[in-house]
């Protein structure tokens, strides 16, 4: 059985650990059971992503009428599509701002702290 990707994801992309080159259109149920096949996101600002999957059986007409069949032909079963919800946890990438340096004073060999009131950032949190 293998799994065939009917609708690829818009803010990432699915790869085979033993195929890196994405992106993948199928690939083998047993790499999904595995654990390799992986999604990597695009670093945009998305927070969500998804994307749609039908399972594929090949079944032999050997498998449908029984022993003694030997006509080699085959019948190709779909499940209905299934739709895979991603999350994407978000990172703080944004710029600290400067928004006190005061500087600070000191004797020739001395030593004195600097705290935030002497140095201090700002920092938007997403």
């Amino acid at each position: 059985m293998e799994v065939k990707v009917s609708e690829g994801p818009r803010y990432g992309t699915l790869a085979m650990i033993s195929r890196p080159e994405p992106p993948i259109q199928t690939f083998p149920y047993k790499a999904l059971q595995d654990g390799k096949i992986i999604y990597t996101h695009d670093g945009s600002e998305t927070l969500t992503d998804q994307f749609t999957v039908v399972a594929v059986a090949q079944i032999f007409e050997d498998n449908l009428s029984g022993i003694g069949s030997s006509s080699g032909a085959s019948t190709r079963r779909l499940s209905l599509p299934h739709t895979v919800h991603i999350k994407v946890f978000p990172t703080n990438d944004q710029v600290p701002t400067v928004v006190n340096n005061t500087g600070t004073w000191v004797w020739v060999g001395g030593t004195a702290p600097i705290s935030n009131s002497e140095l201090g950032k700002f920092h938007v949190h997403m």
